[in-house]
């Protein structure tokens, strides 16, 4: 892996575990931004299909469960056996049965 690689790896992965605060701590709108950050600018990172999963996360918690299932259904047709993909379908499926 060259270096430029390495970095946008990096970057990314401090975008999602700012995403990742901002869920935490309230803030949907945020963690929104910062993730469709990754996925527009560090399209080919690991972290997208991460990404994806806070997607998944902060539209449920904006009450935007159509988006949240857009969000799922691109985790499982591009990740489908990435761990986040499991976690977003438990997410979603937390909200249906409440």
């Amino acid at each position: 892996m060259n270096q430029i690689v390495k970095l946008r790896e990096k970057l990314a992965a401090y975008e999602i575990h700012a995403a990742n605060y901002y869920l935490e701590h309230g803030s949907a709108a945020a963690a929104l931004k910062r993730s469709e950050y990754v996925i527009r600018y560090y399209p080919r990172t690991t972290q997208v299909a991460d990404a994806l999963l806070v997607l998944v996360k902060a539209h449920k918690a904006r009450g935007d469960v159509g988006k949240a299932q857009e969000s799922l259904e691109a985790l499982e047709r591009n990740y489908p056996e990435h761990p986040a993909t499991g976690e977003a379908k438990k997410v979603l499926a937390a909200g249906r049965s409440s």
